[in-house]
């Protein structure tokens, strides 16, 4: 019985995909890039950061969080006890 050549191998096949997909990102990656201006990221990443100021806010946030989660399943399902 005949062994099959394989024409190509796994690593071959792993470069012939990135030598493909890599130029075929990069232009959808600066077009972003270009319409996301970097005062849009600035202002994010400031907003960010001052949500998260200190630990108790980042606290009050997710107690918050859990309370109206707590409340919506209390809704929907009734009393989880």
């Amino acid at each position: 019985m005949k062994t099959e050549k394989k024409y190509f191998s796994v690593q071959k096949k792993l470069y012939i995909f990135i030598f493909l997909t890599v130029p075929a990102a990069a232009p959808g990656s600066s077009m972003i890039a270009y319409i996301t201006s970097a005062d849009q990221i600035d202002r994010y990443y400031r907003q960010s950061a001052s949500d998260d100021a200190t630990v108790e806010l980042v606290f009050k946030r997710a107690d918050k969080a859990m309370y109206a989660d707590k409340q919506r399943f209390k809704q929907e399902h009734g009393s989880y006890r």
